[in-house]
């Protein structure tokens, strides 16, 4: 059990506290680092940096909290990993957790991240592209925690054939070139060869990450990545030698990889029969399967996909390229229930609308992932009530009554106009928020059912960042009973409720945003000291 204090405000203004913690949230959950519709990568950048920014100045515990709610993006973690190692905790600064929590914190972080996405934020981490709005860092925690991440992995031969250039610049940053040079050099020596300077070299540079129980296995990894190409004895890295010449033999190795081979040593075998290899010997992991369905599709090669092993948003995106198949609906309604189960309130009847308009579409770089994310949570929210109806705005909705093809202006006030008269319990627009049929419309309509006494509730759920606000694109501003929620995963959907409760009491809602992130992160168990939050 660890003691921590709560965070106190210390002569922050509770309305920029709470604006600050909502501007992250927003942006947080929301943003990839990518276009939208309306943004360019680098409007979206700049804001979501300045937005990330502000919360890391007014509390660098708070900020690295939340970054372990669930819901975050992986963009948003990297950007936060590469904030915290960049930056070197303050001595004198008033914290509420301590140093061994933060290198705690840090860790989780990483083990978090997807490995393309770890060796992307490594890769910046060189000072070699702002791609995270990080500066260089190569101080001992940097080198520790690269180093103990990399040679402490259980899949580090994976790692070596799939990332293998990425890998050598990262160790040698952490290393620097000369030491990474001198391990390179003693890894391909044979081990009983080596004297008592190189054992040493090899026991503090590479063991002490590594386990002395893995010192073969990552020796042999380290010399691959130096160049020895023969004696090999790791599966992997032989099958990565011997697939320039048999490329059947390379048939465990990953699809990316095996494709590098064949275009460099195979001409003449066709695409495809990569794909039929992968496929017969079923070495393809989860990602590719769904990645390869329409190649495969095209190839006449069966790959079958497993939806229950897939996120409802990346089901829909499936089915947008690859169409509806039974097993795909059967998953998304499984999903969809149990996202329910955790929703935090329910009512017994409500109306739903659906912003199918052309925005939805997001930019080519993610292509269909806002409405694939609206589509989602119009599934979970179903489950939530008795009685529900969906108004679609914009859009054609597909015969399967599932699939929303997105075309045409954003008409929400139509819908909502709809929505208010069958007198639902509540109404959830989910919406990129820019109505454009025409602009505004939306609240004056609110604003006049107010006045009328219409008092339902509206909950805008916005899963596009908008780069021009800093934060999700509000349908409302100022209008009682109608708050906007960024959200992207229906899953992750109860941090975003919490909104409320930051904006009436944002010290006690900052509290127990940090308790629940650190308690759900399952790092530490914890005893709030001053009361509970």
């Amino acid at each position: 059990m660890t003691d921590i204090t709560l965070w106190k405000s210390n002569g922050i203004r509770p309305v920029d506290a709470s604006r600050k913690v909502c501007a992250f949230l927003d942006t947080a959950t929301t943003s990839f680092g990518r276009a939208t519709h309306y943004n360019t990568k680098q409007e979206q950048k700049a804001a979501e940096l300045a937005v990330h920014g502000e919360l890391f100045t007014m509390s660098r515990d708070v900020y690295q909290a939340l970054l372990l709610l669930p819901g975050v993006a992986d963009h948003a973690r990297q950007i936060g990993i590469g904030s915290l190692l960049s930056n070197p905790r303050p001595k004198d600064a008033d914290f509420f957790l301590n140093p061994g929590l933060e290198r705690q914190v840090l860790q989780y972080l990483i083990e978090q991240l997807p490995a393309p996405r770890m060796f992307r934020l490594f890769d910046a981490l060189r000072g070699r592209g702002d791609a995270f709005g990080v500066t260089k860092a190569n101080n001992a925690r940097t080198r520790k925690l690269i180093l103990g991440t990399i040679l402490g992995a259980k899949r580090l031969d994976l790692w070596t054939v799939k990332y293998r250039s990425k890998m050598g610049r990262i160790l040698a940053h952490a290393w620097g070139q000369r030491r990474a040079s001198i391990i390179g050099s003693i890894s391909q020596k044979d081990r009983r060869r080596w004297d008592a300077k190189e054992r040493s070299i090899m026991k503090e540079h590479v063991f002490r990450f590594s386990g002395e129980n893995q010192e073969k296995y990552v020796v042999e990894c380290l010399a691959f990545l130096a160049g020895k190409r023969d004696g090999l004895t790791i599966r992997l890295l032989k099958a990565f030698v011997d697939a320039k010449l048999d490329i059947k033999a390379g048939e465990k190795l990953p699809t990316e990889v095996l494709e590098g081979i064949r275009g460099m040593y195979h001409p003449g075998v066709k695409p495809e029969e990569i794909l039929k290899v992968k496929a017969e010997s079923g070495t393809m992991t989860t990602h590719e399967k769904r990645v390869v369905q329409k190649r495969a599709k095209s190839a006449g090669v069966e790959v079958e996909m497993d939806a229950t092993k897939y996120g409802p948003v990346e089901l829909y995106i499936s089915a947008f390229e690859n169409g509806v198949t039974e097993e795909i609906l059967k998953a998304l309604d499984q999903k969809a229930e149990q996202a329910a189960r955790a929703m935090p309130v329910s009512y017994e009847k409500i109306a739903i609308i659906v912003d199918g308009s052309a925005s939805m579409a997001g930019d080519r770089t993610q292509h269909l992932r806002p409405l694939a994310t609206t589509l989602a949570l119009r599934d979970m929210l179903q489950h939530t009530a008795e009685q529900n109806e969906v108004f679609y705005c914009g859009g054609t909705l597909g015969s399967d009554q599932r699939i929303v093809r997105p075309e045409g202006d954003t008409s929400l006030a139509e819908g909502l106009l709809a929505a208010l008269g069958r007198e639902p319990e509540a109404v959830y627009v989910l919406s990129d928020g820019y109505e454009n049929a025409p602009a505004g419309r939306f609240q004056d309509v609110l604003v006049a059912a107010r006045g009328i006494g219409i008092q339902t509730p509206v909950f805008h759920m916005n899963p596009v960042f908008a780069a021009e606000g800093g934060a999700v694109r509000q349908l409302c501003d100022e209008v009682e009973g109608a708050a906007t929620m960024p959200v992207q995963n229906p899953a992750a959907l109860g941090t975003t409720m919490l909104r409320g409760l930051l904006e009436t009491d944002p010290e006690r809602g900052i509290n127990l945003l940090v308790r629940n992130a650190l308690n759900g992160s399952t790092i530490m168990g914890l005893k709030l000291i001053g009361g509970e939050a």
